[in-house]
């Protein structure tokens, strides 16, 4: 930001590109005097200062520090959080927010909103915190399958046929910039304790490690000394090159910390994206963690002639794994017991 300060506009709107808590978008003048961090304001240096941050903007602010409520327009920013089919146009007054809510409607194709700050900080980290609540539910009852006898794929799709029942997909993991963090954010902001929020991200953090011990399952070893594992994807997301946050990444330590030789494949994702036969070759294991069209259409009989040990463990069970073990592959996947993988 101080880098950026002397070639700015003193009332510009500079790109943040960050998601802060509940409350960091109100601005408050008396939190800034003489050079000093007071609570929430964020001083670059004696002449700037961070007027709020909200969604992917952030208000700077030159010249000598406001100390009373008369800064006017300074602060009237408004942004707009998203998600993928509304935005929410946010400001500090119901004419700012009308303002912003205008603008954007000419430039997104979706739905715009206008509402006040906390509002819409609220809706950008609840949705997200919401998400992971959702799939932590259906990471655990995917566990309760793998202990039951049951296939995970088809308690959802009976679930979902009752009105109103949407469980998402389990999975190996979750990602991306937004969901691991926003959970947290919203519950900053908060006086009271919020378990639920807080369990949520333990259960979905731990599905990378959940993945690994489907490995050491599957191989039936206890350590993975000697073992290299072929793991398919780094992104977060498929069809994807972001890997921010990716589980794949969790795994990978957590393979080497028992012993592991880990090679990553990912044909979106920079430095990754080198020939899959050459990060197969050889392996014990084959791990699949991300969803990309190339793993669902894997040819596992020629995949089969090029590893030491036809081992699969489908970690976003987008294998036909009957077809798998018909190719003599030992498979493991998540939300599927061993007496039916």
């Amino acid at each position: 930001m101080n880098s950026a300060a002397p070639r700015v506009h003193p009332t510009a709107e500079v790109s943040e590109r960050a998601t802060l808590g509940e409350g960091t978008s109100v601005w408050n003048p008396a939190q800034i005097r003489g050079g000093a961090r007071l609570g929430r304001g964020c001083i670059v240096s004696k002449d700037v200062y961070v007027d709020f941050v909200i969604g992917d903007f952030a208000k700077i602010q030159k010249g000598g520090c406001c100390t009373t409520g008369s800064a006017g327009d300074a602060r009237h920013l408004a942004h707009v959080g998203h998600e993928p089919t509304r935005h929410h146009a946010l400001g500090s007054s119901p004419e700012i927010a009308e303002t912003m809510r205008l603008l954007y409607a000419r430039v997104v194709r979706a739905d715009v909103d206008a509402t006040d700050l906390t509002t819409a900080e609220l809706v950008k980290t609840g949705e997200n915190a919401f998400r992971d609540v959702q799939i932590a539910f259906a990471n655990q009852l995917a566990r309760v399958c793998e202990d039951s006898g049951a296939d995970f794929l088809e308690v959802r799709r009976l679930v979902n046929r009752s009105p109103g029942r949407n469980v998402l997909f389990a999975g190996a993991g979750v990602g991306g910039h937004c969901i691991p963090k926003d959970p947290w954010l919203l519950a900053a902001g908060a006086s009271v304790e919020l378990p639920l929020i807080e369990a949520a991200r333990v259960v979905n953090e731990a599905m990378p490690a959940r993945v690994g011990e489907l490995v050491l399952e599957a191989l039936g070893v206890s350590s993975l000394d000697g073992k290299t594992i072929a793991v398919l994807g780094q992104a977060y997301l498929e069809g994807s090159d972001d890997d921010r946050n990716s589980p794949t990444d969790a795994l990978v330590a957590w393979a080497k910390a028992r012993g592991a030789t880990v090679r990553v494949h990912d044909p979106f994702v920079a430095g990754f994206d080198r020939s899959l036969d050459a990060v197969v070759r050889g392996a014990d294991a084959i791990v699949v963690m991300v969803a990309h069209a190339e793993y669902r259409t894997l040819d596992l009989n020629r995949v089969g002639a090029l590893v030491r040990g036809r081992v699969l463990v489908d970690g976003r069970r987008v294998i036909d794994l009957a077809a798998a073990r018909n190719a003599g592959w030992t498979t493991r996947a998540i939300g599927l017991s061993s007496s039916r993988s």
